[in-house]
């Protein structure tokens, strides 16, 4: 498992969404998984990822208890993490 797997970042799909909503909506959830990524790699820190996370809508806290959870699950079911 890649260690930025631990961190949530979805994209919600409604059926009611046009192609526009939905082209939006990819492309932020592709800037928060890049934004992850530098985190995991070490090119920005935490503070940067959480602002920018907080400006996407997600609250540092669930972010942090969510990837506490994961990473929790992971290691009762001995998956090996990586960067």
């Amino acid at each position: 498992m890649l260690a930025s797997d631990l961190l949530d970042t979805p994209i919600v799909i409604c059926p009611e969404m046009s192609e526009a909503d939905f082209s939006r909506e990819w492309q932020l959830a592709k800037q928060r998984s890049r934004m992850t990524d530098l985190l995991i790699q070490g090119r920005i820190d935490w503070e940067v990822y959480l602002d920018f996370m907080a400006e996407q809508g997600y609250e540092p806290c669930d972010l942090l208890d969510a990837a506490e959870e994961n990473l929790d699950f992971a290691i009762k079911e001995g998956i090996l993490i990586e960067r």
